[in-house]
């Protein structure tokens, strides 16, 4: 049996993004997610939620 290896890119950002998305990637980073307002790990200005707070 071979092995067949996969990979799936999927990519739906804002044109502004595409280039910090490409280094991310090009040193081994994922990042994904989604949500509805209030679930975020960040606010709009970049400050870190407690993590009690977010839970």
């Amino acid at each position: 049996m071979t092995t067949v290896e996969k990979r799936y890119f999927v990519f739906r950002t804002a044109d502004s993004e595409k280039d910090f998305i490409w280094s991310e990637l090009q040193q081994g980073r994922l990042r994904q997610g989604w949500g509805i307002p209030g679930t975020q790990l960040k606010e709009e200005d970049g400050t870190i939620v407690n993590k009690d707070v977010w839970k």
